[in-house]
């Protein structure tokens, strides 16, 4: 997909939904730049100059979201529980 004016890069991710002109969805399977994107499957509508289109993130953002807290918890929770029963300076070096 090329675009005029897009920010594929700042609003978009491999793996986001594309909506295109044609009403069908696809899956962004690689930003190039700011106006190029590859979609899969191939855009199965007719050649749009002017069309508008949707991207949306897909369900596996919050398994991505989860793995990484976990991951965070895994790592500093421990460190992090002192806090919960004492917000002090004190009981924070203590902790570390």
């Amino acid at each position: 997909m090329i675009g005029t004016g897009t920010a594929f890069i700042a609003n978009s991710r491999v793996g986001d939904g594309f909506r295109g002109p044609d009403g069908g969805w696809y899956e962004v399977t690689n930003i190039a730049s700011n106006t190029a994107m590859s979609i899969a499957p191939n855009y199965q509508g007719a050649t749009n100059n002017a069309g508008g289109y949707a991207l949306a993130p897909l369900q596996g953002y919050v398994k991505d979201s989860a793995d990484a807290l976990r991951a965070l918890v895994n790592q500093f929770g421990s460190t992090l529980a002192v806090l919960g029963t004492s917000g002090t300076r004190e009981g924070v070096r203590a902790a570390l």
